[in-house]
């Protein structure tokens, strides 16, 4: 039979004071407090470029099937009298998207914040619900060419409402001339427009141009974007 023999040890304690425990905890909390605000916007800045990117892809694919089934931009029969952006939304977009929800005038309340204090009401215009959530509006302009922009909120009529944050701007354009922002004007149903400002010395309501400088980032949203207002 064998026999195990161990010699008897003593275990020796350790024990944290208070002082040393709340010195610890202090330490943590201030770490957090240091890195959680980064991490916090470092997530939402991506949710953002998703939700862009999807927009983005999703109305340049409704762009080509547009043009396969009813030819160049120029040969559509869209102006801004009567009603063109009805004309627009009903016959070269909603065939192929696959929405939430369609707007009709007043079908869907919506304002977004263009100064810190006051608000645009687009609840007469027109547009429609992506399947995520992503309120797109219609806002043709009467003058010249048929041309307008799209007001592009990615999480619908949820707060916070701000340019440069949840809302964003592009613009189409299917008639030739006029002071539009697009260079080259070339014909098409999703552009940005190179006057469009996206900087920190700008009140909110004009940083039109954040969704391009994304883009033109390389779908980055860099120290130089107004993030933080």
């Amino acid at each position: 039979m064998l026999h195990h023999y161990y010699k008897g040890f003593k275990l020796k304690k350790f024990a944290f004071t208070l002082a040393e425990v709340l010195i610890t905890l202090g330490i943590i909390g201030v770490v957090a407090a240091m890195t959680m605000p980064a991490l916090i916007g470092n997530y939402q800045k991506r949710v953002v470029i998703e939700h862009l990117k999807k927009v983005y892809n999703t109305m340049k694919q409704v762009e080509a099937m547009a043009i396969a089934n009813s030819g160049d931009i120029d040969s559509w029969e869209v102006s801004w009298n009567p009603r063109g952006d009805k004309i627009l939304l009903n016959n070269y977009i909603l065939p192929y998207v696959d929405t939430l929800k369609v707007c009709m005038e007043n079908d869907c309340p919506y304002k977004y914040m263009n100064t810190q204090t006051t608000e645009t009401d687009l609840t007469s215009n027109i547009g429609f619900y992506l399947k995520d959530g992503t309120l797109i509006k219609i806002s043709q302009y009467h003058v010249g060419p048929f041309w307008g922009e799209y007001i592009i909120d990615i999480n619908g009529e949820q707060k916070p409402n701000k340019v440069g944050r949840d809302v964003f701007f592009a613009w189409f354009q299917t008639e030739p001339g006029g002071a539009t922002g697009n260079d080259g004007q070339h014909l098409t149903l999703f552009y940005f427009a190179s006057y469009a400002p996206c900087y920190r010395n700008v009140q909110p309501s004009l940083r039109s141009g954040c969704y391009r400088k994304i883009v033109n980032d390389g779908w980055q949203i860099k120290d130089d974007y107004p993030w933080n207002f």
